[in-house]
C-alpha cells in the first residue's frame, strides 16, 4: 500500500493511505470542537499546507518509482470515489505534476479580516485584494500583432 509523509508538530511520519484518511477524519472531527478557540482556523491552514506539501512530494516521489501508481490508485478508489474526472485525465493531471514544484508559499490565501462572532469566527473577503489576486493568477495579457514586450 502506498505511504506518504506527514508532519504533525515537527515529527515526521509514514502513514498508509488509510491512516491518512483517517488523519484527515480526525482533523474535520477537530473543526467541529475547536470552534470555542478564536481564530484557530488560522493553525488549522498552516497544518493543512504542511500535509499538502509533504503529501505531493511523497506522491511525485511514489509515482517515479511507479509510473503505473495513478492508474492502479484509480481503479482501487473508483468504488468509494465520486469524480468527473477519467481515467486518462486522471493520469495526465498526475503525471503533469510531476514537474510541479510544491511549497507552502505556493499555496495561496484569500486575504480577509477575522472577527469574533456570536458563535463562530466571522471572515471578510478584500474584495479588491480578491479581484487582483483573479487578475494575476488567471489573467494572461495577449499581445497585439506588431507589438513587442
Amino acid at each position: 500500500m502506498p505511504k506518504t509523509t506527514v508532519l504533525i508538530a515537527r515529527l515526521s511520519f509514514k502513514l498508509a493511505i488509510k491512516q491518512v484518511e483517517r488523519f484527515l477524519i480526525f482533523r474535520i472531527l477537530g473543526l467541529l470542537i475547536d470552534t470555542e478557540k478564536d481564530f484557530s482556523n488560522n493553525s488549522r491552514m498552516e497544518r493543512q499546507k504542511q500535509y499538502l506539501v509533504n503529501f505531493m512530494g511523497q506522491a511525485v516521489k511514489a509515482m517515479k518509482a511507479d509510473m503505473g501508481l495513478p492508474v492502479s490508485l484509480y481503479q482501487s478508489l473508483t468504488d468509494d470515489m465520486v469524480t468527473n474526472l477519467s481515467l486518462d485525465r486522471s493520469v495526465y493531471l498526475a503525471t503533469e505534476a510531476m514537474d510541479m514544484h510544491f511549497t507552502a508559499d505556493g499555496i495561496v490565501s484569500l486575504k480577509a479580516k477575522s472577527k469574533k462572532g456570536s458563535v463562530y469566527d466571522e471572515v471578510y473577503v478584500d474584495d479588491d485584494a480578491l479581484y487582483d489576486l483573479i487578475i494575476q493568477t488567471f489573467y494572461t495579457e495577449e499581445q497585439s500583432e506588431g507589438e513587442s514586450k
